[in-house]
């Protein structure tokens, strides 16, 4: 309960805002952006009931249909949550976790499967798709897409939904969903997923992919909630340090509270484009979930913090599949005695075209670090150290 004359935690109602930046290596190399992402609110800007989902589809050669898995997987997720959101907003926290963990992977993971279908149905796998297959990863690949196409298709996803009082969180494969504070102060909701190791990731593609999600509800009434993050890996992987990573959440943060949601959408592309540039060079894709109006300053804290101790279902012991090997280097400082070597390399993917980059209203302050040429690139699991 509130104090009284205090100040009354603000209304739920939620704005939604996005960008796909393509990949400064894959625009050198010629390669698609294999990112997608979709929003939903009910209104023209903001709503009780909004979603954002991101996907980042694998690339490689096995999985070269993967934009399209993409794109299938964020369209699939946006009705998922929006069928599921009236339940979500009604029932009580029992009701409201067995919806995330077992509601939210069926019916994502069975409409992007039958998206999947309907697309190789119009466009099956053509024998000249199926020999670039072979010539890139050998008989065995050619064979396994050949017995299982959605393969050719798989996609890592990112979705959240804010429904009445509670904000559902959905996440199978790498990527982050960062929660911001009122203050600022910005955290990783959901419990880490130990086999994500380099490049390994469970993925829509695998068998049992509805088993591998890591869901969790947060009530948003209680827990101070300012400001939900998605991002694909590639935003993560230009930094030097996750710190640096995380205070990206604290300055789109200031950025609402400053300019407002149209400012942020009409600078986010040119951010994004800036990030991948200086850093990672993978495609980068963010989808951000904002409460309309900040929580009051007057008011006392909630009685929940920022700690994420709710329990998730954890994930399922199967084994990951390897993501799709991509045109990459990686970068080792070799120090010897008698002479420096240097090898490198860089991990990339592809996905839907860009938001178009507009104007710049404000820079965001930490919102990525530019890459050192002569820094050792750190492997895909642990993000770059600060020189």
């Amino acid at each position: 309960m509130s104090p009284a004359g205090a100040a009354a935690p603000p209304p739920g109602r939620w704005q939604v805002a996005g960008a796909s930046a393509h990949g400064a290596a894959h625009v050198r190399e010629g390669l698609p952006n294999q990112d997608a992402i979709a929003t939903w609110t009910p209104g023209a800007d903001a709503g009780a009931t909004a979603i954002v989902a991101v996907a980042d589809g694998h690339g490689g050669a096995r999985h070269f249909r993967s934009a399209i898995g993409a794109g299938i997987a964020v369209q699939a997720t946006v009705e998922a949550l929006r069928t599921l959101a009236p339940r979500l907003d009604a029932g009580d926290a029992p009701e409201r976790s067995r919806i995330a963990a077992v509601d939210v992977p069926t019916r994502i993971v069975a409409a992007w499967s039958e998206g999947v279908r309907r697309h190789l149905a119009a466009a099956p796998l053509t024998e000249a798709e199926l020999r670039a297959v072979e010539a890139a990863e050998g008989r065995a690949a050619r064979e396994a897409v050949a017995a299982d196409p959605q393969l050719a298709y798989g996609a890592t996803l990112l979705g959240a939904a804010a429904a009445g009082g509670c904000a559902l969180l959905a996440q199978l494969g790498d990527g982050d969903i960062l929660a911001v504070a009122p203050d600022g102060t910005t955290s990783r909701p959901l419990p880490a997923d130990e086999r994500l190791i380099g490049n390994r990731t469970t993925s829509l593609c695998q068998p049992g992919a509805a088993g591998d999600f890591r869901t969790l509800v947060v009530d948003t009434d209680r827990a101070p909630v300012a400001l939900l993050v998605l991002a694909t890996d590639g935003y993560a992987n230009s930094f030097r340090a996750d710190a640096g990573f995380l205070q990206v959440g604290g300055d789109l943060l200031r950025m609402l509270y400053e300019s407002g949601i149209a400012a942020v959408r009409e600078a986010l592309p040119g951010f994004l484009a800036d990030a991948s540039a200086n850093g990672s060079g993978d495609d980068v894709t963010v989808g951000l979930l904002a409460r309309a109006d900040p929580w009051p300053a007057g008011a006392p804290q909630p009685e929940t913090s920022l700690t994420w101790d709710e329990p998730a279902a954890p994930p399922p012991p199967a084994a990951p599949r390897r993501r799709a090997s991509r045109t990459a280097w990686i970068a080792a400082l070799i120090v010897a005695a008698a002479a420096i070597g240097w090898t490198a390399r860089e991990v990339f993917r592809e996905s839907a075209p860009p938001n178009a980059a507009a104007g710049e209203p404000r820079p965001v302050g930490g919102a990525y670090r530019p890459a050192d040429p002569n820094a050792a690139k750190a492997p895909k699991a642990r993000p770059r150290q600060p020189q």
